[in-house]
């Protein structure tokens, strides 16, 4: 009998896909900065839990132009308080982030750990490693990644060719909402366990389980809403990639 999981991981596969070749959106002053600087995509790697995807990755400029620079070192030696005065909001300017008291502390970690460990240099924390494991074991030694940013930076790493010459087995699913509830709809997985959803994932793309991440999230931040799923549309009539799989999708 054939595995109906194996059918839906070749939709996603092929909705990722179509996702890499998306035109892309006219670049910003913000979104330059964090592709010109890898200190700075660090930093929106970071930067990108609990808030919106794309204001996130444009904190890392926001803070820049704070704080009059981007030096590791001299981040290093500030305090976490002069880090808090840049990151929370004010009358004249809005909050960074919504966890204004831990995300500097991790900011100031992070520069501490880049200048001790990597030269301040972000690139530096990949550029002699063999595997792909060995980068995802790195970035998780940082305060405010994770396990589950690192799997999500790690991917990034890799569709970007920074990882060429590895292998990409270790790279997984990064587990958050949208893939646990995306997942679950689809008869994927039973429970929103991590151990599960990771096995799972390596079980239908053995080379690269990673590459189900971003069609999973996309569907999940589109379409698959958590109280009113909008399987027919995501607001301008395109309907969800996977509503014939899905258990839901598929009886509207």
């Amino acid at each position: 009998m054939r595995d109906p999981r194996k059918r839906i991981a070749r939709g996603l596969l092929r909705f990722g896909e179509k996702l890499r070749y998306r035109a892309p959106a006219e670049p910003t002053a913000a979104s330059r900065f964090v592709d010109s600087d890898w200190n700075a995509w660090l930093f929106g790697v970071i930067f990108d839990q609990g808030v919106l995807a794309e204001n996130a990755w444009e904190a890392p400029y926001l803070l820049r132009r704070r704080l009059g620079h981007f030096s590791m070192r001299r981040m290093a030696e500030m305090s976490v308080t002069e880090l808090r005065d840049a990151v929370k909001h004010t009358r004249s300017q809005k909050a960074l982030h919504r966890f204004t008291k831990s995300m500097p502390r991790w900011l100031k970690s992070a520069a501490c750990w880049l200048v001790s460990e990597y030269r301040g240099r972000a690139e530096a924390i990949w550029a002699d490693c063999r595997t792909a494991a060995e980068v995802i074991a790195r970035l998780d030694e940082f305060d405010g990644i994770g396990s589950k940013k690192a799997h999500m930076a790690a991917a990034i790493l890799r569709d970007s060719g920074e990882l060429a010459g590895r292998d990409f087995e270790a790279i997984n699913v990064a587990v958050d909402v949208h893939v646990c509830r995306v997942w679950k709809r689809l008869g994927l997985v039973k429970s929103s366990n991590v151990r599960e959803i990771h096995a799972v994932a390596s079980e239908l793309h053995p080379k690269y389980p990673g590459a189900l991440d971003s069609p999973t999230w996309t569907v999940g931040r589109d379409w698959c809403h958590a109280h009113e799923p909008d399987c027919s549309g995501d607001g301008v009539g395109k309907p969800c990639p996977l509503q014939k799989q899905c258990r839901i999708g598929s009886r509207r």
